[in-house]
């Protein structure tokens, strides 16, 4: 409703915008156009998945590359990145997928400071999303993996259906990996953990089971 009506004010009205007036509209139609693709994808993972027809297909996956990806092609901010990054063996669109879902839920439930946090291990890679929010009332952190519910409940929020983590835990899970929260006393964590990748000595990339 948001896109149709500002495209209609700017395709009737147009000349009596100023420049920055019009950028304002273009900005808010493609942020606004943007959830709505969100959304869209979110409710076709959710569809297929509830007629066993949602399959991935794992490749390998350079985890700064990807998050760097979703944040400069979409209106999220820019976050402080620390640790590790490492490759995984897993589905990109769908790592993707879940990195989005995870930083606009940090952005809009979680505290004013967001970061995303790399980690290697022998097995498994991982992406924490990291807020420093208050923590989830502990009988609702299973809760807030069901569909159609939102972490931190606050009210209305634009865009929100409450499916982004209930589809990313779907995801994870489907790709042989797990998503999980916690509160550390000072942040709550999202964390996505996959199969890791590793070079072999010809340089190739082996997923490691």
């Amino acid at each position: 409703t948001v896109v149709i009506g500002l495209a209609h004010e700017l395709a009737d009205r147009d000349g009596r915008f100023e420049d920055e007036e019009r950028a304002t509209l273009l900005a808010m139609i493609g942020e606004h156009s943007e959830e709505a693709g969100a959304i869209v994808e979110d409710l076709l993972v959710a569809a297929r998945s509830d007629i066993g027809k949602l399959v991935t297909y794992p490749e390998a996956v350079d985890l700064a590359e990807t998050v760097t990806a979703v944040i400069e092609e979409s209106t999220l901010p820019s976050f402080r990145v620390v640790g590790d990054p490492g490759v995984a063996y897993a589905d990109p669109q769908r790592v993707r997928q879940i990195t989005r879902n995870l930083l606009t839920n940090a952005v809009r439930y979680g505290g004013p400071n967001v970061e995303v946090r790399f980690a290697t291990y022998p097995d498994a890679v991982t992406v924490t999303v990291a807020d420093d929010g208050g923590p989830i009332p502990a009988d609702e952190e299973q809760r807030i993996f069901d569909p159609y519910t939102s972490a931190h409940e606050n009210g209305a929020q634009l865009g929100s259906i409450g499916l982004g983590l209930y589809i990313s835990l779907k995801l994870a899970t489907l790709m042989d990996g797990d998503l999980s929260y916690r509160h550390d006393g000072s942040h709550s964590l999202f964390e996505l953990r996959l199969p890791r990748y590793a070079s072999n000595e010809q340089g190739a990339l082996t997923p490691i089971t």
